[in-house]
């Protein structure tokens, strides 16, 4: 099974071309009335997300990410990616995984993630 890390500086700009790849399939499924740019700022999500990467990224590197907040009783996880290349590997599913296991270690009880419901493959 492939490595799961935690990205480095120098991955940011990898990381900042699959955060607008993913932005790009949630506006094609939500609105199309918006293009990426106009309600994202990648290289900001990505910057903040690096400044405490240990509690908040982990990918698959060049494949897949996971982005997630710890908060005090709960950890939400905000984007999951997969290159459309690398699907149906489950890659997705064990970044899930670490992210259970560091929920599991912080005795966090909740780890919510919403869905939209025309992307069936995630429900």
């Amino acid at each position: 099974m492939p490595l799961i890390s935690i990205p480095t500086t120098k991955d940011i700009p990898i990381l900042q071309q699959m955060l607008y790849a993913n932005y790009k399939e949630l506006v094609a499924i939500y609105d199309n009335n918006y293009t990426c740019g106009e309600f994202v700022d990648y290289a900001d999500i990505i910057s903040e997300a690096m400044q405490n990467a240990e509690n908040s990224l982990r990918w698959i590197k060049n494949k897949a990410f996971v982005l997630f907040d710890n908060y005090h009783d709960y950890i939400y996880i905000h984007n999951l990616y997969t290159k459309p290349e690398h699907r149906g590997k489950g890659y997705a599913q064990k970044l899930v995984e670490t992210v259970l296991d560091i929920a599991k270690q912080k005795r966090v009880k909740y780890v919510p993630v919403l869905v939209h419901k025309n992307n069936s493959k995630a429900i």
